[in-house]
């Protein structure tokens, strides 16, 4: 369902760069800072996104809203 809606979510988006999309994809942890999370306040689900292509899901752990936060990949292990 995320790579179906993804496209058009405004909002609990987070946009990786190309060597967090790497990390991502191969299911490790990820530091996302505060100008890649859009619409994101607290901890919780994302669509995470690479440039204009939706990855898929993940979670985010909040702490302290000027520092990274860890994004937890959701890929499914046989993908």
């Amino acid at each position: 369902a995320a790579l179906i809606v993804g496209a058009k979510a405004q909002a609990h988006v987070v946009m990786l760069t190309a060597c967090q999309r790497d990390r991502y994809l191969n299911k490790q942890d990820v530091q996302v800072a505060p100008e890649q999370r859009l619409g994101c306040a607290s901890a919780g689900y994302v669509i995470v996104k690479y440039d204009k292509y939706v990855l898929g899901v993940g979670l985010i752990f909040a702490r302290d809203i000027d520092l990274a936060w860890p994004l937890r990949s959701l890929i499914p292990r046989y993908w």
